[in-house]
């Protein structure tokens, strides 16, 4: 026996009624997009891997950097510039440098009686401006001129400088040390003037860095927010 069962009318409208509003609603708006990742440079290093506390000379009122090269005579200017060729002739040792030795041989051998006038003005210069404890006073200056062309950082600009130095040599008049010496003093001092030049810029910039990032990301350095400079060594000039 066959069975029926009726749907009324009003079932049925409001199924109906309940298709047309789904069809009908707003779907939900997309999630927002994830954010742009942000690129944080990385925190500034010293040049030439120095040290991020390195103490660097000041630049005098007179707008000179005081360096041991800073205010003093025209011997003494010719003997550092003998130092600095010392100081690369034991320290350039890379295979692009090996000509250095040679050069400083040369150069002890070509100047050789003009090096020994010069050495004995200087001897007669710190005499006169030291007293009796001259040759201490001067053992200390050269210590602290030979550790100076020696800096890290800057030793392969500065091997660089002394390479070509060492190149123009041989086009020099004879007997043109002063004239020499004191265009290769001028050449190599401007290699370091430009490494503290970098170094006092690195300053600012990771200063600027840790204002920026450093309470989010942290410090890897000690801080630094203002230069330090070694106190500047004093010779009287004669």
């Amino acid at each position: 026996m066959l069975s029926f069962s009726v749907v009324k009318p009003r079932n049925i409208a409001a199924a109906g009624g309940l298709a047309v509003l789904a069809a009908c609603a707003t779907p939900p708006p997309p999630p927002p997009p994830a954010p742009e990742p942000v690129a944080i440079p990385s925190r500034p290093q010293p040049p030439g891997g120095a040290a991020a506390n390195m103490v660097i000379p000041m630049v005098g009122p007179d707008g000179v950097r005081e360096t041991v090269n800073a205010h003093i005579s025209e011997a003494q200017r010719i003997w550092n510039f003998r130092s600095a060729y010392n100081v690369a002739a034991l320290n350039c040792l890379q295979p692009q440098h090996a000509a250095i030795l040679d050069g400083y041989k040369s150069f002890l051998s070509t100047y050789e009686r003009d090096l020994s006038r010069i050495n004995k003005t200087v001897e007669s210069e710190w005499r006169k401006n030291e007293g009796s404890g001259y040759k201490r006073a001067r053992d200390t200056y050269t210590t602290q001129v030979y550790n100076y062309w020696a800096l890290p950082p800057v030793l392969p600009q500065f091997c660089d400088a002394v390479l070509q130095i060492g190149q123009q040599e041989a086009m020099m008049p004879a007997g043109s040390l002063d004239l020499f010496a004191d265009q290769g003093l001028t050449k190599l001092q401007g290699v370091f003037d430009e490494f503290y030049r970098a170094f006092e810029r690195y300053r600012v910039d990771v200063a600027d860095w840790d204002t920026r990032y450093g309470p989010t990301y942290g410090y890897t350095q000690v801080q630094y927010t203002n230069a330090t400079y070694a106190q500047p060594i004093i010779q009287n000039t004669p």
